[in-house]
């Protein structure tokens, strides 16, 4: 299912409204890319995830959410794991499983993808919030296929974002479990 991007920015914006324009545009590469900025070595992965888990202790209540406009990657928030909804084997394993090289040409879509959200921002949503560096710094990122952005420190602060990107289909098979 693919929704507008102008759909897609507003639940976005209504789920987290602290969001900078640097979450809107890792909000949107993670629609595109899910975690194909990250490894697939499964050691690596298990250590960061349960580094992660150790660590936090502040989550957002938001299990789980479709990210981008195509609904095809899944933000599945380590609370779940927490909370003995899913374990953490399973989870990895769809991580893992998700993480896929994109194709090169699949770059140049993405940043004439990215000045479309721009305009759609810019003419339906001024008061979006700009650091002053978003811009730089997504300019920037965009030199550098397939990289994304970390989340700004206001979402950060507003959200604790822990959560791993998984592809539809392993969010299909795991979905009962996030339910509960």
């Amino acid at each position: 299912m693919s929704i507008n991007l102008r759909q897609a920015i507003h639940t976005e914006l209504v789920r987290h409204p602290q969001s900078q324009l640097r979450d809107i545009f890792k909000f949107f590469f993670q629609g595109e890319f899910g975690p194909a900025h990250y490894f697939r070595d499964p050691n690596r992965a298990h250590n960061h995830l349960s580094q992660e888990l150790k660590l936090a202790n502040h989550f957002e209540s938001l299990i789980w959410q479709p990210v981008g406009n195509r609904e095809q990657f899944y933000r599945i928030n380590l609370l779940a794991i927490k909370d003995g909804m899913i374990t953490l084997d399973q989870l990895e394993h769809a991580f893992v499983c998700s993480v896929v090289a994109p194709a090169p040409a699949l770059w140049d879509i993405w940043k004439r993808k990215w000045r479309l959200i721009l305009q759609v921002l810019e003419e339906d949503l001024h008061q979006l919030a700009d650091d002053g560096d978003d811009r730089h710094i997504i300019d920037d990122t965009l030199q550098i296929p397939f990289q994304t952005v970390h989340h700004s420190d206001v979402y950060h602060q507003a959200y604790h974002p822990h959560y791993r990107l998984i592809n539809a289909y392993h969010f299909e098979r795991l979905r009962f479990f996030l339910s509960s």
